[in-house]
């Protein structure tokens, strides 16, 4: 069987070849692995290539929507507006929100929530998203009392009853 072995050498150098006869030659055309001019078709690639990623980025930012709603659930926005009333933030940042809380609710800091939240031991349990998924079927406020609940550790499990059910005062939770 007669094979050709190639020997590769370092760029820009040539290669020679022996056949299994031992016979040495050049070839017409070497091998260049890393140095020199691209080749016609590794330039042809390289610009598919990035066609394709210019196509793929494109298409992912452009047809993305720019408007963007962001809720938040009733329940959590209520204890938050109590909590505040009750001056249970008392480190906050100043905001436009937090300004229009005070002037649009300021005549209920005198709510039995308000001030049951006012009576709980220290700054009240901060997680208020826990507590205000207990409400649903806004806006008719309905209230389910879960067995558990981190704030029952806290303030013990009637007391947090008691505050969940004064939250649900008419006078709040209907407004237009």
């Amino acid at each position: 069987m007669n094979g050709l072995v190639l020997l590769l050498v370092m760029p820009g150098y040539k290669a020679n070849a022996k056949n299994t006869n031992g016979a040495s030659f050049i070839p017409d055309k070497c091998f260049n692995f890393g140095s020199g001019r691209p080749t016609k078709a590794k330039t042809i690639m390289k610009k598919i290539i990035l066609f394709f990623f210019a196509v793929i980025i494109l298409a992912n930012t452009y047809g993305q929507k720019t408007d963007v709603t962001i809720n938040v659930h009733p329940g959590i926005e209520l204890l938050t507006v109590i909590q505040k009333l009750a001056d249970q933030f008392p480190n906050s940042t100043p905001s436009t929100y937090e300004k229009e809380v005070n002037d649009y609710f300021g005549n209920f800091k005198n709510l039995k929530a308000v001030n049951d939240i006012k009576n709980f031991k220290g700054n009240a349990y901060p997680d208020l998203t826990e507590l205000g998924f207990c409400f649903s079927d806004f806006p008719n406020f309905k209230l389910h009392i879960p067995d558990s609940l981190d704030w029952y550790k806290y303030y013990g499990k009637d007391t947090v009853i008691k505050y969940l059910q004064d939250c649900i005062c008419p006078r709040l939770t209907h407004l237009p």
